[in-house]
């Protein structure tokens, strides 16, 4: 009898922009959506220096952090709207809600997230229904880094999109 035992493969996820909708007021977004991960580089400000003595050789090193780390995720979701009587997009607003844990279960504050939304971005046009199908996401600033390990997070990412005159149910 042999026994033959092969490591697994890592796994990585990939992010795949939501599909276009296809109904008006039919909101898509990605339903899974990886940050990638803030390295202990990113965070550390690495120093170099060079020692004039033994005393400042054996000193302990000092580290600095960088102020802010940011992650991009641009495309989040997409809407259809209507045009209106113009031809024009309505003004449309977008809003997150994000709450996001380390693999270790460390709890992110939202405090330590700024979150910069992105313009609404149109990428279709329909001159036959009078529609357009839009996207929009967000840019996420990780701050307060000396209290953030270096880790891959998940969470959740809620998204409330909004426009005047909406017959949306």
């Amino acid at each position: 009898m042999a026994l033959i035992a092969l490591p697994q493969p890592q796994v990585l996820a990939q992010s795949v922009p939501p599909q276009d909708p296809t109904e008006i007021c039919k909101l898509t977004f990605t339903q899974e959506r990886t940050i990638p991960e803030l390295k202990t580089s990113e965070i550390l400000v690495h120093a170099t220096g060079t020692a004039n003595n033994l005393q400042e050789l054996l000193a302990s090193p000092s580290f600095s952090y960088n102020s802010s780390i940011t992650r991009q995720l641009p495309q989040l979701w997409k809407l259809k709207v209507p045009l209106d009587s113009s031809g024009n997009l309505p003004p449309i607003t977008h809003s997150y809600n994000i709450q996001l844990k380390s693999s270790s279960g460390q709890t992110i504050s939202n405090s330590k997230i700024q979150q910069e939304l992105l313009p609404v971005a149109e990428i279709s046009r329909d001159f036959n229904t009078k529609t357009a199908v839009v996207q929009g996401g967000v840019r996420l600033l990780f701050q307060n880094l000396s209290s953030i390990k270096s880790n891959t997070y998940s969470g959740t990412i809620s998204v409330t999109v909004d426009y005047p005159g909406s017959n949306c149910p």
